[in-house]
């Protein structure tokens, strides 16, 4: 899978399985727009099948299961785990200051064998569970980001929940929902193909639509694995990169947890977004220690 800026094709054995919906969506905007045919079928051929993670209210009296997908709340790490601290973690810039060593916070489990159905390019662990963490003050120049993904390659042997560390600051204490895995197919941005036409004015929103989902510039957060990232500032990915991971803020004023979606009160500057990138050689090799996470601004 070529993840680079320029825009990735779908393989043989995905072009097979793209939604015939998406196909047809895509057809009918080109028809709608006068889009010249060798266009349309490109963007069909660049069409890329991500994990949507759809965050899912609580069942009334029904637990969250041990070790399955989940945003937010507490994670289920291995038995002689525990909760990672900054000093595990990656910083993204040098600092000369030492930060206290703070415990990271818990963004999101992923349990592997739940999302592999849709990972149809065969990219990711067939099982296991991934764990994303991060730290972050806003505006603190001189207090780096940092972040850390553990990988348990046994998925729900020897699982615990653990308890949060007592200096973890609220700040990086979200409240917890159980995800709930679909297969996304998506369009590349104008800025991934060079075609600057109408077609993209109306391209994405029912593109998601016509697959039960939300387009992203909606109010609705978006998590999702694979496909296309959707930065607010970056041109794109890097030679040979891969999104492991796109967390939005869902933190929206007037917005509470019994409102029109579940909100963890992640916010990443002013309703920014988290990507993990990680390089295709090491997640062949299933290696997350050198992976980047970049945090945009809204």
């Amino acid at each position: 899978m070529d993840g680079g800026a320029g825009g990735a094709a779908t393989t043989e054995a995905e072009a097979e399985m793209i939604d015939k919906r998406v196909v047809d969506v895509i057809h009918a905007l080109g028809h709608e727009t006068d889009t010249p045919q060798e266009i349309v079928a490109d963007i069909v051929r660049r069409a890329l099948p991500s994990i949507r993670l759809v965050a899912q209210f609580p069942k009334k009296g029904k637990r969250s299961r041990l070790g399955g997908c989940r945003i937010g709340g507490l994670p289920d790490l291995p038995i002689g785990v525990e909760w990672p601290r900054r000093s595990r973690a990656k910083k993204e810039y040098p600092s000369e200051r030492q930060s206290a060593d703070e415990p990271l916070w818990f963004l999101m489990q992923i349990n592997l064998a739940e999302v592999a159905f849709a990972d149809l390019a065969k990219v990711l662990p067939k099982v296991g569970i991934l764990y994303f963490f991060y730290h972050w003050h806003n505006a603190a120049d001189d207090d780096p980001a940092a972040w850390l993904v553990l990988f348990h390659k046994d998925a729900e042997q020897g699982l615990r929940q653990v308890k949060a560390p007592a200096d973890l600051h609220s700040t990086g204490h979200f409240r917890g929902f159980n995800l709930l895995p679909r297969l996304e197919w998506m369009v590349p941005d104008c800025d991934n193909t060079n075609y600057h036409l109408g077609i993209w004015d109306n391209l994405k929103e029912p593109v998601a639509e016509v697959q039960g989902l939300e387009a992203s510039w909606g109010p609705t957060p978006i998590y999702r694995m694979l496909g296309y990232p959707e930065f607010l500032q970056a041109d794109g990915l890097g030679e040979g990169d891969i999104l492991l991971l796109q967390v939005s803020s869902d933190c929206q004023a007037g917005i509470t947890e019994v409102g029109p979606y579940p909100e963890t009160g992640m916010r990443w500057g002013d309703h920014g977004r988290i990507y993990y990138i990680i390089n295709e050689a090491d997640l062949k090799a299933r290696y997350f220690g050198n992976l980047w996470a970049q945090l945009e601004d809204q």
